[in-house]
């Protein structure tokens, strides 16, 4: 398992290649661009999610709402 600092140095970098290949993508004249950016940051962010946090947060929620339900 990564460090903290590992793991933060490591996005640093990806994000910062994610900047410049946005930017440089966005000086160009392709109709794709916008999605190919797109992809590019959802591709960087799935990187480093934590599905176990995500998970927990979508069950809260889900009860949460279930919950509200139930008392209105």
């Amino acid at each position: 398992m990564k460090k903290p600092i590992e793991l933060t140095k490591e996005f640093i970098t990806d994000y910062q290649n994610w900047n410049d290949f946005a930017y440089n993508l966005s000086e160009t004249e392709d109709d794709e661009s916008d999605h190919k950016i797109e992809k590019k940051y959802d591709d960087l962010i799935l990187k480093y999610y934590s599905a176990e946090k995500n998970t927990r947060e979508f069950h809260t929620e889900v009860t949460h709402r279930i919950v509200r339900s139930k008392n209105k």
